[in-house]
């Protein structure tokens, strides 16, 4: 079978945020294709979008020395280009990584009323318009290490709910997987509901409470 199909196949899942199956097909490509650069590009989205960074590098090395290598000078530019944006992205992941080492395990998204990871909030930050603007910045000047750090420290912040202990407070188990705004507002939830709206409406984009947001 031909390559082309696995290809197509394999951005469409990667489009579907698929990166299990978009892994496979791209593995696919590099059987069928193994003197291609395009089986180890989709193999090196896919690993990135799946938190699985060594691996990444890896395919992205291979990725690069193939482009790097290839008669034709249109791909062998697209590599350096390539090379620039990994650069870049790198740089950013790794102001995320001190970052939150820094930070819970788990926080409210006070837009979503849904409680996030980190890979969540790792993912959310690559779909915004500040990671947008700082990897276009970066493809097109030098690394603003400052700025980056001044973004990913502000899209990364955190308040917390400083209160006194009621009776039945929302645990884990009780808000894990669901919207904290759709759950009924009686009780101490009306508490949690009110300050994850207040910090929202301040601008805050997550929220931490200690009696829902780590596992007792």
């Amino acid at each position: 079978m031909d390559s082309s199909y696995f290809v197509h196949r394999s951005k469409v899942r990667l489009s579907q945020n698929l990166h299990t199956e978009a892994l496979s097909d791209a593995n696919k490509v590099i059987e069928l294709n193994p003197s291609s650069h395009l089986g180890y590009e989709l193999k090196y989205k896919a690993l990135r979008i799946a938190h699985r960074h060594d691996d990444a590098s890896e395919a992205f090395t291979v990725m690069f020395y193939k482009m790097n290598n290839a008669h034709d000078p249109w791909i062998q530019q697209l590599g350096q280009q390539h090379r620039r944006q990994y650069e870049v992205e790198s740089a950013i992941r790794k102001v995320i990584e001190a970052q939150l080492k820094k930070a819970p395990l788990r926080l409210i998204n006070t837009s979503t009323g849904r409680l996030c990871d980190q890979g969540v909030r790792i993912d959310a930050f690559i779909e915004s318009t500040e990671y947008e603007e700082l990897t276009s910045l970066g493809m097109h000047g030098s690394l603003q290490t400052e700025l980056i750090k001044e973004t990913v420290a502000k899209y990364f912040s955190w308040v917390m709910l400083s209160h006194r202990w009621g009776a039945k407070e929302p645990l884990l188990h009780d808000i894990q997987g669901r919207d904290i705004y759709d759950l009924d507002p009686v009780g101490t939830m009306v508490k949690l509901q009110k300050f994850c709206k207040v910090a929202h409406v301040a601008g805050h984009r997550w929220a931490w409470s200690d009696t829902c947001c780590i596992d007792q």
